[in-house]
């Protein structure tokens, strides 16, 4: 298995990042990966249900206990490496190629990490690209569980979007219950609902680094 350099400069900091493999386009990852398949997209009212048990339901209380103060998350896909250059402050990234984000710490050390999804190439009934744009922002606004969407679906929104956390105007990183192995959403970065919880309590603050890779 051959290794290759994924070089991220960020207002002159070049974060090497070495560990992602190589092997048919598919990242490194833990022993644990579940590949799992979603032939279609799930409607809004069948994810707003989804969503709303889910904030509610024993398995997130659970989960939030369990998160509300940890100092790591791990999902079932790591595609980053344990540790790179130290940033000098927080980072989230988000890598649309191989649907992943991980967290690092301002010591350079993966303190979080899971499966998530990005915004489609392609956006049928919008006519129209729907990618997330790729580059460095930064953390700007928060929601709480109860966040929703003003603009999808249209015409008046109202897509749950739990512990939203906006790195860009219309775009968001947060929660939800359908995070498929491929990038379907309308540009926001889709995480399981207990990652958003613990990068929402425990990792994301105002100015927190975000970092959208290419597709």
């Amino acid at each position: 298995m051959r290794f290759i350099a994924v070089a991220v400069s960020v207002l002159g900091l070049v974060f090497v990042m070495t560990g992602v493999a190589r092997a048919n386009d598919s990242p490194y990852v833990g022993s644990n990966y579940k590949n799992h398949t979603v032939k279609k997209q799930k409607s809004y009212t069948v994810l707003a249900s989804r969503s709303k048990k889910h904030t509610r339901s024993k398995k997130h209380r659970k989960a939030k206990k369990r998160y509300s103060s940890s100092g790591t998350y791990r999902g079932i896909v790591r595609a980053f490496p344990r540790r790179i250059r130290p940033p000098g402050r927080r980072v989230f990234i988000f890598s649309p190629k191989y649907k992943a984000w991980g967290a690092y710490n301002a010591t350079g050390q993966l303190v979080g990490y899971g499966r998530a999804s990005g915004g489609a190439n392609w956006c049928k009934k919008l006519g129209r690209p729907c990618r997330t744009p790729r580059g460095t922002f930064t953390l700007h606004r928060k929601g709480s569980s109860s966040c929703r969407s003003g603009r999808y679906p249209r015409p008046r929104g109202g897509a749950p979007m739990p512990y939203c956390m906006f790195f860009k105007t219309q775009y968001a990183i947060h929660g939800s219950p359908y995070v498929p192995n491929y990038n379907a959403s309308h540009g926001c970065i889709r995480v399981k609902v207990p990652a958003a919880y613990w990068l929402h309590r425990n990792f994301m603050r105002y100015g927190t680094r975000v970092i959208v890779t290419s597709y």
